[in-house]
């Protein structure tokens, strides 16, 4: 008699919380796996992950395969949910903000470097005209070593001097579309940091400890509800979920283990690192 198939446990407590999101993701879109066959003028119940965003969507009226999963399946879906909000929320990062502000540093940077390059126009008639742009820059000095917000009022101000000057200006020095260039970076990272902040924002306190809580006790409950009901009456109705499942793990740990040796090393290889030596005093 072959032995009856299980899920493997492993430890939930050693992911991060992006690795662990990853992971339950995984699992929820094998849910299916654990409902009976759709009837046939109803095929198509049972798609969980939207092709786009990996939203979860509703399992439908499927039932499970026993009635036992049905409670643990419901509360899996519903802890999955909440878990997924907030993860997004959460993984919202500074990533785009960063990005945006280095896109709108190079803005300033190719424009102020256009200005200086103008103001030795060899017509001195734009060579005069550019100097009203140097001005500009002059008055603000260097903004990219402010931070974010300082950073953001100094470029709105000089937008809206350089945007005071007379149109035949712009178009004679050829500015105009440095002005553009630095206005669209601006306002880019105006809209990024606006995004971030929202989303910031609408997170709880402590609302991802919590969903992660509640969804680790929602996949234990599963995994074992599905183990206990494959010893009872045979891993036959549990065999394709059980067997993706534990590639998942599988998979799942090779990737924490390898993280794992890998700040592992690098902790040894800060060790290893000889102590630099105190600086000799000289001798009175």
């Amino acid at each position: 008699m072959s032995e009856v198939k299980q899920i493997k446990s492993f430890s939930q407590k050693s992911d991060r919380n992006e690795e662990y999101y990853g992971f339950i993701t995984r699992v929820y879109a094998e849910l299916p796996n654990l409902l009976k066959e759709p009837e046939p003028e109803n095929p198509d119940v049972v798609s969980l992950l939207d092709e786009e965003g990996g939203t979860p969507t509703p399992l439908s009226a499927a039932e499970a395969v026993n009635p036992a999963l049905t409670k643990p399946i419901d509360q899996f879906e519903s802890c999955y949910r909440e878990f997924d909000r907030v993860m997004k929320l959460a993984l919202v990062d500074s990533s785009a903000t960063t990005m945006a502000d280095e896109n709108r540093d190079k803005a300033w940077a190719d424009s102020n470097a256009y200005v200086k390059a103008i103001v030795k126009h060899p017509y001195p008639e734009t060579a005069e005209k550019a100097l009203e742009l140097a001005r500009c820059y002059s008055r603000y000095g260097y903004p990219l070593q402010l931070g974010l917000d300082q950073e953001t009022g100094v470029l709105d101000n000089l937008i809206q001097d350089l945007r005071s000057l007379s149109a035949s200006l712009l178009t004679q020095t050829g500015f105009t579309p440095w002005l553009e260039a630095l206005e669209a970076t601006q306002n880019a990272f105006k809209e990024a940091q606006k995004a971030r902040t929202e989303a910031k924002a609408q997170l709880e306190l402590g609302a991802v400890k919590i969903a992660r809580g509640e969804m680790e006790a929602a996949y234990t409950a599963l995994a074992n509800t599905v183990n206990a009901l494959a010893l009872i009456e045979g891993d036959a109705n549990y065999a394709t979920f059980i067997d993706h499942v534990n590639v998942i793990i599988d998979e799942h740990k090779t990737v924490i283990k390898a993280r794992q040796t890998k700040a592992a090393n690098k902790k040894q290889e800060e060790a290893s690192k000889p102590a630099e030596s105190e600086p000799t005093q000289p001798e009175a």
